[in-house]
């Protein structure tokens, strides 16, 4: 860590905020580093049932809703930072692990994740079950600046205050993704409202205020499981096929915020997620794309672009056949790290070429374990989080994913320093 130094979840640098309540205009200043994880199905080895990471999310009708304590521990699922010092991490209770749903643990730090102290967020529940319409819950955080945050699952929560009080918000469907960057807010939202989910999705922009959510013109119909990316002036949705019997993944590209443009990459999708993209730059992009899995193991090949997406130089095959790709994250060109399922965590110094297995102290490896989002926060600070219902933890690396410390949460969202 920083003084004393991603999941992902998202996550990540956020964008500038603005304060005026229109929809917001393209910036060509903003320029942040982060990856977008995109939702997956894992099993839940406490309830045997599915669970959707790191995003699962949607909308109701708008009410407010104050601050009381929460539960005393919980496991950090979403990750959020909007500066290198600041971020915050949510996660379900032990009540939510044990039920299926329940309530969110909110936890923030503003030291470079040395010590995390609980946020109040009463009422909004965790899902741990996968979709369930019957109920009202947030799997995902997002924080634009100090002040403005999004709690998003099946339903929607705003806060414009930092976290003292939230707000619920209609939505037009379950939101999947929430990205900020370039002076605006998008969302990838189901195309068949909430309670129905007909496995596509479609982009939104959401007001600087967060209590209106408009689709963006012309937007493309993307798979629910797509990512999605913000470079500067470039919005970037990376989806496989909305058909069935798979085909190459594509990379559709938002251009000055009216016109789309569509690239085949050489991923292919073969029924289950296979894929992971990230961007360093507003034309470096990184890729991995994976063979179907099968029995905790996974080919997996890096692929880098220096032209967006337009041509594509392929690396050697990753060497550790075992986990399945969860998510990818790159500082720049050289340096990347890949999150996986059953697995653990893979890191390259030089584009791909040649990959280093972090094992960070055992925690991957074996069903429901291993790594659901990994992100930079800046070119030397990374994180990682856990896509697993074994343990209360994040990991850090202040170093450019040379060297990773955990960090536990043994009450509360609570902690004084990493272990």
């Amino acid at each position: 860590m920083k003084p004393a130094a991603t999941l992902i979840l998202v996550l990540l640098i956020s964008g500038c905020g603005v304060t005026n309540q229109s929809l917001p205009k393209p910036s060509m200043s903003q320029s942040e580093v982060h990856s977008s994880t995109p939702a997956r199905t894992v099993t839940n080895p406490i309830t045997g049932k599915p669970v959707i990471l790191p995003r699962n999310v949607a909308v109701a009708s708008a009410s407010r809703v104050s601050s009381i304590a929460g539960e005393t521990t919980f496991v950090p699922r979403s990750l959020s930072f909007t500066s290198s010092a600041v971020g915050w991490a949510w996660g379900p209770s032990p009540s939510a692990l044990k039920s299926g749903i329940g309530p969110g643990v909110l936890s923030k730090t503003d030291n470079y994740g040395n010590s995390w102290k609980q946020v109040a967020t009463a009422g909004i529940n965790v899902s741990t079950q996968g979709s369930d319409n019957n109920y009202e819950y947030a799997n995902g955080v997002r924080f634009v600046d100090a002040k403005l945050g999004f709690l998003f699952g099946s339903a929607f929560y705003v806060t414009t205050d930092g976290g003292s009080s939230w707000d619920k918000v209609s939505s037009p469907g379950t939101i999947y993704d929430i990205e900020a960057g370039g002076g605006r807010i998008l969302a990838l939202i189901n195309n068949c409202g909430i309670s129905v989910s007909c496995g596509t999705a479609s982009l939104y922009q959401i007001s600087n205020d967060g209590q209106l959510i408009q689709k963006v013109s012309s937007s493309p119909v993307f798979s629910w499981q797509a990512q999605l990316l913000i470079r500067g002036p470039y919005t970037l949705v990376f989806t496989p096929p909305t058909i069935a019997g798979g085909g190459p993944y594509k990379i559709w590209r938002l251009l000055s915020g009216r016109s789309w443009k569509s690239i085949y990459t050489p991923c292919e999708f073969s029924g289950s997620l296979t894929a992971a993209l990230a961007a360093w730059s507003e034309s470096g992009l990184a890729l991995v794309c994976g063979s179907p899995p099968g029995s905790g193991e996974q080919i997996k090949t890096a692929y880098s672009s220096s032209d967006a997406g337009k041509t594509w130089s392929k690396g050697k095959v990753i060497g550790s056949l075992n986990g399945y790709v969860t998510s990818l994250a790159a500082a720049n060109s050289n340096t990347w790290i890949l999150g996986q399922d059953r697995g653990d965590i893979l890191a390259t110094h030089d584009g791909g070429k040649t990959w280093i297995d972090l094992p960070i102290a055992g925690r991957g490896g074996g069903t429901g374990q291993g790594w659901g989002s990994v992100g930079f926060v800046d070119p030397s600070q990374a994180f990682a989080v856990p896509y697993t219902v074994k343990g209360s933890y994040l990991a850090f690396s202040s170093d450019g994913a040379q060297n990773w410390t955990m960090v536990n949460f043994p009450n509360g969202g609570t902690i004084d320093s990493k272990k």
